[in-house]
């Protein structure tokens, strides 16, 4: 299983990023933490989806200092606060494994960071299928985030 996420921050700018499990099991945001400006072209976007599920590992440290980290990931976007970020954005948790690719719709739970799964609107399709394909999965589950 491989692991990203895809972001709208606050109507601004798109931020992916792949996720990673750890040694203990849980799955933690690591770079690369990609960040495309809204007019992006489809194919940039997809490919950077793809990028980062590919960039998903297993077993990796778990980390012992959580507030670097915090604050290795708002210098390598360039932001001051996870606030800024979280506040009104929409989140999708994107997953593949050998025959497909969900994209799980989430609601933002009062912008601190906490997205709540909205798996009655999952959208699943093969792993094959082409980057138009994957664009048009992620907008319908886009449009069911809130």
């Amino acid at each position: 299983m491989e692991k990203a996420s895809f972001l709208i921050v606050n109507k601004k700018y798109y931020l992916i990023n792949c996720y990673s499990q750890t040694v203990d099991g849980l799955w933690i945001s690591v770079p690369p933490y990609i960040k495309l400006p809204l007019d992006v072209s489809e194919g940039t976007l997809t490919e950077n989806i793809i990028s980062a599920l590919n960039s998903s590992k297993k077993n990796i440290p778990h980390p012992k200092d959580w507030d670097a980290r915090k604050k290795e990931f708002l210098k390598q976007i360039n932001e001051k606060s996870l606030s800024t970020i979280y506040k009104n954005s929409k989140k999708i948790f994107i997953s593949r494994d050998k025959q497909e690719i969900a994209f799980m719709p989430t609601k933002n739970i009062g912008g601190k960071g906490r997205f709540d799964d909205l798996s009655e609107f999952e959208v699943k399709i093969s792993s094959l299928q082409s980057n138009h394909e994957i664009y048009n999965s992620l907008a319908v589950a886009m449009s069911n985030c809130s």
